[in-house]
């Protein structure tokens, strides 16, 4: 089941998508979709993601860091949301001690599994956020398509460098959506 459903335009061609994925403890993971109805003719939105993580403070996770930019924090403001949403990230691209990580979204939305398999980290993960970017082509401009993301804890999405959705919640991940 998807956890929250918000409304987005798309542009003709490429759309830049960020999500922020903020953890408090324990289980750790992210869903994102754009509804098949009516149909919306956008290539696999679970491939060819640039991941990387960002340590955050103990406490400061989850709802806490949401609207904490843990890049800048991460890198000395070298690296910041708002730089990355509007001139994209670059495989291989530092964020202090992380680098930009191609991956794929893993079906059941583990974030966890993700940084392990990906080489990002090992290990179980708490006080973390994870930004993951992925481009969104369409084959034409649309307005009011529904997307739909699920969380474990809080969430924060950019569509083409504008906020578009955000959740600053503690919570837990819901099943893996079968829309």
């Amino acid at each position: 089941m998807w956890q929250d459903e918000f409304a987005i335009d798309l542009k003709q061609g490429d759309n830049f998508l960020m999500v922020k994925i903020s953890e408090a403890g324990g289980g750790w993971g992210m869903h994102v979709g754009i509804s098949e109805t009516p149909f919306v003719p956008i290539e696999d939105i679970l491939t060819d993601w640039l991941w990387v993580i960002a340590p955050t403070e103990p406490g400061q996770g989850g709802a806490a860091s949401t609207d904490i930019d843990s890049l800048a924090d991460a890198s000395n403001n070298k690296v910041t949301e708002k730089r990355v949403v509007n001139n994209s990230a670059t495989e291989g691209d530092k964020v202090g001690d992380y680098e930009w990580t191609l991956a794929d979204l893993p079906d059941n939305g583990d974030l966890n599994v993700l940084v392990n398999q990906a080489g990002i980290e090992q290990g179980a993960l708490d006080h973390i956020t994870a930004y993951g970017l992925v481009t969104l082509v369409a084959e034409e401009a649309m307005e009011g398509v529904s997307m739909l993301v699920g969380s474990d804890d809080s969430i924060k999405v950019w569509l083409n460098g504008e906020v578009v959705h955000t959740n600053a919640v503690n919570r837990g991940r819901s099943r893996w959506p079968t829309c």
